[in-house]
């Protein structure tokens, strides 16, 4: 009696609460047609994509050749034969029928800290066929490369619009994950603009011209060098990094935007390296954009003050000041720093831009003609032609710091800014971007010092030079000397 009274009161409590019966769960047995429909068509887009894209998706195997040793205690006791051994994996696209390939720079790259090319560069089509590739050039301060291969029946990527891509829209990536060719990931656009991961600066405050399209699209080691593309299959950038803690996708993707990768690529295939736009101006780089109050006011996104205008550069002689603010250059927005140093960067030098700032309150533009980062570089840098070198070199300040990173001292060289092909300096492998921090073991202090010391005497006889080369990945470099002879 007790127990059925119980479970009555219960009963009755529950009833006197209006407390609801629990449903009866149902397993849904079928989706809405609409909702079918839908997911169909999304499905039916990522499979177009794909199928545009694909036959262009390269894979690219870098080869070093090795002589193997045999060591006892650390020492050399045997040399043995020369062999193959696999370096490093990645993607690649085909951007023409002519057998031209964009891929990463750091790809191609046998050795990151040195920045040595691999000795053999293999490409594999989706087909299975492999060829040998060629290397035309590469451009490490943008992360390209660009390889030629001989084949028939190549299809050539088709590009999109990176500045009108949008964010949230759909893309998807290809590329060879781990090895896995042909790997397709699907995702959208994050975001847009973002700076380089190592902030847009290399090694001793060396410029990278790098941007990022920022995607959510599964990205991972072999990736790299592969195309980032829209619904239609049309390439909006080269996937190349990754942020992650693990060392694999954490939905943190980045990829260098068609447009930046259109300029190198194209200049690369016409000259073998990238020409890059001057116009001679600077800007605080703490401060890469200008402040939110300003930007609300003037009724714009962003924007980047000028702080300094070169004397009779382009910028000047186009009347921009000191205190003006840049929202757009050429085809390209300015909201930040590092949209307007690469809108600057991808610019043809010689080509007449269209450039939108604000003086106070007031939106005015003009134009200017864009002149060659080397010459505005040599201009600027007061640099002095070393004629027994082949050489033009500016002056370089060079921070030393310990193994925290931190800033212990700073010493002056003098960094090659342009050079003769056909030139001493040339002949020996010097490049510009090299520094060179001393003669014969003596220091010397900037370009004029430089010229001071070595005349066609000194290299005739024989001169040696001490080079410091910055790391392509912008931490760190190394140091070596180069010796120079003219005469027998």
């Amino acid at each position: 009696m007790m127990t059925r009274r119980c479970a009555f009161a219960i009963a009755l409590t529950t009833a006197t609460l209006g407390v609801p019966a629990q449903p009866t769960l149902e397993r849904r047995t079928e989706a809405p047609n609409a909702d079918l429909d839908f997911a169909r068509r999304l499905s039916s887009a990522f499979g177009h994509a794909a199928d545009r894209i694909e036959p262009a998706v390269v894979h690219v195997t870098s080869v070093e050749r090795v002589q193997q040793v045999r060591r006892r205690f650390g020492r050399i006791v045997e040399r043995g034969d020369v062999v193959e051994q696999q370096t490093g994996l990645g993607s690649g696209v085909i951007i023409d029928e002519l057998g031209h390939v964009v891929t990463n720079a750091h790809v191609i790259t046998a050795d990151q800290r040195t920045g040595n090319i691999a000795d053999r560069l293999i490409v594999r089509l989706a087909d299975g066929r492999e060829y040998d590739a060629e290397l035309i050039g590469a451009d490490t301060e943008s992360d390209l490369a660009v390889l030629r291969i001989e084949a028939d029946g190549l299809v050539a990527a088709s590009w999109g619009d990176s500045e009108a891509a949008s964010v949230g829209q759909w893309v998807i990536a290809v590329g060879s994950p781990f090895g896995f060719d042909q790997s397709v990931t699907a995702g959208i656009i994050s975001s847009k603009g973002r700076p380089s991961l190592e902030s847009g600066r290399g090694n001793n405050q060396r410029p990278m011209f790098q941007e990022f399209l920022q995607t959510d699209a599964a990205i991972n080691p072999g990736n790299s060098g592969g195309p980032l593309v829209d619904l239609e299959g049309r390439v909006l950038g080269i996937n190349t990094a990754i942020a992650s803690r693990s060392g694999g996708n954490n939905g943190l993707g980045f990829a260098i935007p068609a447009d930046i990768v259109r300029s190198v690529a194209s200049r690369i295939i016409e000259n073998g390296r990238v020409d890059r736009g001057y116009i001679g101006i600077t800007w605080n780089l703490s401060e890469p954009t200008i402040e939110p109050e300003l930007a609300r006011r003037l009724g714009i996104v962003g924007g980047v003050r000028v702080t300094t205008v070169m004397d009779d550069g382009p910028a000047d002689d186009a009347g921009l000041e000191p205190g003006d603010i840049i929202t757009r250059f050429g085809a390209r927005t300015t909201e930040n720093a590092t949209r307007l140093r690469n809108a600057i960067a991808i610019a043809v030098p010689g080509a007449v831009v269209e450039v939108e700032y604000y003086r106070g309150d007031r939106r005015r533009t003009t134009t200017l003609r864009v002149i060659d980062r080397e010459t505005g570089l040599a201009i600027a840098s007061q640099a002095r032609e070393v004629p027994a070198l082949g050489v033009y070199a500016g002056n370089r300040v060079l921070e030393q710091t310990d193994r925290r990173g931190r800033v212990v001292g700073s010493f002056t060289g003098a960094e090659i800014i342009r050079l003769d092909p056909d030139g001493p300096a040339a002949g020996v492998g010097l490049e510009p971007g090299d520094i060179i921090v001393d003669v014969d073991g003596r220091t010397i202090d900037g370009a004029e010092d430089l010229a001071d010391r070595v005349d066609d005497r000194d290299v005739a006889r024989g001169v040696t030079i001490g080079i410091y080369r910055p790391s392509p990945t912008g931490r760190g470099g190394l140091r070596g000397t180069v010796e120079i002879r003219t005469g027998d």
